[in-house]
């Protein structure tokens, strides 16, 4: 499921528009992307959380040319489910 297809099914929902709604998870994101960026995490009842975390600097091997290189230190995103939707995921059942 894409994004157009969530606002879309939300919209219909919601008795909404579809520009109603994309301005809010617009928003909504833009705010989020603050957020992790300043190093705060997010969470979200009854879906998970997300934060940032920091990578350390690591040598591979690149597959193509079998060379070693040097990934930087960088920062991802991590998510963790909520016990409820993992729950709802493996056995279909949450209270």
């Amino acid at each position: 499921m894409n994004e157009t297809q969530i606002v879309k099914r939300i919209a219909k929902y919601l008795f909404l528009t579809n520009t109603e709604v994309k301005e809010t998870s617009d928003y909504m994101f833009k705010l989020w992307t603050k957020k992790l960026k300043k190093g705060e995490s997010i969470k979200i009842k009854k879906f998970g959380s997300l934060a940032r975390i920091k990578r350390k600097e690591r040598r591979l091997r690149d597959i193509n040319t079998g060379k070693m290189i040097t990934v930087p230190e960088h920062y991802t995103i991590e998510f963790r489910p909520s016990p409820f939707l993992e729950k709802k995921i493996n056995y279909g059942k949450a209270k």
